[in-house]
Parts: structure tokens; sequence; C-alpha cells
């Protein structure tokens, strides 16, 4: 959520085209939170005994498992939080095609509704907040690379080589380790 997604279109996905698979998670069309949370959840839950993984686990039933609501009460969360992480690119869907979008659900009275995104998207006119909860990974950020690794060591702190390190290590204060990556054979 905060070293992949930079603005909406990263964090929830792009434009799906007639022909699309929006469950092929790696899809440059998902974003950070569609091809990771939200869709693990629903596929998770989803009942693999059924034909068509019913339930959470395909888009026409997902509505009659009761933990939909609460999996995309918690999605709005994230949403919240990302977009209160005080980012350049944190905020709401400016697209007026994805404002309009709108979808068509019973309500309590069993009579057709029809909700539009750009409604959906604040919580505080729909009645109600999300209750303010810590999230201390939000200040570790990564480091960012560069190309000399000394500067990126001195950078992290007081680091050691990881030949020097005697294992086991008792983890009574944070030890930072330099690791040389192999010049053969690495990943990208």
């Amino acid at each position: 959520m905060i070293s992949s997604a930079i603005d909406p279109i990263s964090f929830f996905g792009g434009e799906y085209k007639a022909g699309d698979d929006p469950i092929n998670m790696g899809s440059p069309l998902t974003g950070t939170i569609e091809s990771g949370c939200h869709t693990v959840v629903h596929r998770w839950v989803g009942n693999s005994r059924m034909p068509n993984n019913e339930d959470m686990g395909n888009f026409y039933s997902a509505g009659y498992d009761p933990i939909f609501y609460v999996h995309h009460a918690n999605v709005d969360r994230m949403w919240k939080i990302w977009k209160g992480l005080g980012i350049k690119g944190h905020h709401d869907p400016t697209d007026e095609d994805w404002l309009e979008a709108s979808y068509v659900f019973y309500d309590e009275n069993k009579q057709l509704v029809r909700v539009y995104n750009k409604y959906c998207v604040d919580t505080e006119p729909m009645g109600y907040e999300y209750e303010a909860s810590r999230i201390p990974w939000s200040r570790n950020r990564p480091i960012p690379r560069t190309k000399k690794p000394k500067i990126a060591a001195r950078s992290a702190g007081r680091v050691i080589k990881v030949e020097d390190v005697k294992f086991p290590v008792k983890i009574d204060r944070i030890v930072k380790v330099l690791v040389k990556r192999p010049a053969l054979k690495r990943s990208k």
C-alpha cells in the first residue's frame, strides 16, 4: 500500500476492458489492494466445493456471504488510511467515468437501489468514521537503493558485514547486517 501505490489507479487498479480477467493476479490492471488482500480474501473464503467457487469466491454470489460486508469495510478502512498518510497522489479518484459508475443492490426492504462510486469514497456523509488506530508501519519506509553500497550502508545506521556476525544473535536490540549480493545468478 505504501511503496507501490502512488495514486488511486495503482491502489485499486486500472480500467478493465471487455475480455480482461479481473481475477488474474499480477495483471497490470490490478492495483496493490486488488492484487493483494482484496482478491486473496475473496478466493480464500470462496467455497471451493462449489462448481464456480460460489459465495465470496465469485462476483455474482459474493454479497450472499455475510463476511463480504466486513471484508469490504476493511478495504474501505485501508483506503482511508492510505489517503491519510499525507503523501502526494493519495486522494480519491477524480475520473468522471469512475465517479459515475454505479451498481444495483437490494436494500433492507428488498427494493433495488442504485449506488454510485462518487457517494462511497467518503464515509463521513454516510454516517460513520473508522476509529483511529496505531499504524507504526507507516513510518518504516524502505531505504532507497543507491548505486554505491557504502552510501546505502551509512544511511541505514550502524551496519556490519554478515561475515562478522557471531551466530546465534541475541535479539535484544536492532541488528543491521549488510549482505553482499552475488555477482552471478542474481535476481533483478
